[in-house]
């Protein structure tokens, strides 16, 4: 699911680091899933790139290898403003973060 051999490196072993970027990765990327489900709701095809691309960085440090290249999709679809194409991968995307924070906050115990 998850993989936090990015983030071990970055960190240099310093669990404190970890668990502070996990914790922002469970407080914030979930709302920006929720903006990115507004944008497609309104129609605001900026609105999506702009939370799809904000996510981006936190969604690679945690490993979530399948919803990062969804992540790189939705920002192309987004920008030729296909909305079939952003529902399907944020149908994955959305899925592959809450798993991820189920897991990140039962194995951290946040």
């Amino acid at each position: 699911m998850y993989n936090l051999v990015k983030l071990e490196e970055l960190s240099g072993g310093d669990s404190d680091f970890i668990v502070s970027v996990i914790t922002l990765f469970i407080e914030e990327v979930p709302e920006d899933i929720l903006q990115i489900s507004k944008g497609i709701d309104e129609k605001d095809f900026t609105k999506i790139y702009q939370h799809a691309h904000k996510i981006k960085p936190n969604v690679d440090l945690v490993g979530l290898d399948l919803a990062f290249q969804k992540i790189l999709e939705i920002e192309q679809s987004a920008k030729s403003e296909n909305m079939p194409e952003v529902l399907e991968k944020y149908a994955i995307i959305k899925s592959e973060v809450e798993d991820a924070v189920e897991a990140l906050k039962k194995d951290f115990k946040l």
